[in-house]
């Protein structure tokens, strides 16, 4: 168990570090500088994913729990469609349902959208509205955005502390409740 969960371990915490190295040097004056930290997160990205790819090619996500196999691979796929991205790419999921008599109906609409303009731009949140047996939902998540935006960071360093707390969970045993 232990030749899966340290080397995940290990990438995600140099990966993370790398980011944090960028970020606190962008928008500095030395435009070199912020390049030299950019190009050297791009080459840690690459060395994550080649060892995620490793570890999964000798089909070691058999030792991974469910949870931290699903969230790994999200964020490796966040991760790659990142680095050469231009625009924000989002999924959107919209829910309705209705029980009436006992009777019950639901649809789910999901849609994936590149998102051109930053004008207007407004966070919005999950949510669900229910009323008289009607149901209707709204999601979002941040498929991939360019590394230097804002969406990036905040998915980045979510899934970061969300996959480190799930190793640390399997591997040193948990009373604390899991982020989910």
């Amino acid at each position: 168990m232990a030749e899966v969960y340290i080397p995940i371990s290990i990438t995600l915490t140099k990966l993370s570090n790398s980011y944090e190295c960028f970020v606190s040097m962008e928008g500095a004056p030395q435009q070199s500088a912020v390049q030299e930290l950019r190009d050297a997160f791009e080459t840690a990205s690459l060395a994550f994913l080649e060892e995620m790819d490793s570890l999964f090619a000798r089909s070691a996500d058999a030792y991974l729990t469910t949870a931290i196999d699903e969230r790994l691979n999200d964020f490796n796929n966040f991760l790659r469609g990142s680095l050469d991205r231009r625009v924000l790419v989002k999924k959107r999921v919209y829910q309705a349902s209705i029980s009436l008599f006992g009777l019950k109906a639901s649809s789910n609409l999901e849609e994936t959208a590149e998102v051109t303009t930053r004008v207007g731009r407004v966070r919005t949140l999950p949510m669900s509205i229910s009323t008289f047996g009607a149901k209707l939902g709204y999601a979002e998540r941040v498929l991939s955005a360019p590394i230097d935006s804002e969406e990036f960071e905040t998915r980045f360093k979510n899934d970061v502390v969300q996959i480190k707390s799930l190793v640390k969970d399997v591997t040193l045993g948990s009373t604390a409740p899991t982020i989910s």
